[in-house]
């Protein structure tokens, strides 16, 4: 699992631990491709950080990243992926929402 902090957690205002985070993501991201199957987790405490993390993988990560916000109202997560990409092959999903 990997943890994005919020920037006051840390001495040096959060960039380097969540730059760290955010290499180790890219990193495991990488080794995942090419893959049939991989699962990565990744926690950020705030709707701001995640949404910063995803405009950063989109800028680093070579292939690219789908996104799914799950609602409230969703009963599982095959099911919403299914709706929303239906056979489509994905090389990265990136979901949000898990918390809800």
């Amino acid at each position: 699992m990997i943890n994005v902090h919020r920037p006051e957690q840390s001495h040096d205002g959060g960039k380097n631990g969540n730059g760290q985070s955010l290499q180790s993501l890219v990193r495991a991201i990488t080794l995942a491709s090419g893959r049939k199957f991989s699962l990565i987790l990744a926690h950020c405490n705030y709707r701001h950080l995640q949404d910063r993390v995803m405009q950063s993988l989109r800028d680093e990560f070579p292939v690219e990243l789908q996104e799914l916000r799950l609602s409230a109202s969703a009963r599982t997560l095959y099911a919403s992926i299914k709706n929303e990409f239906g056979d489509r092959s994905l090389s990265a999903l990136v979901i949000s929402g898990l918390e809800s």
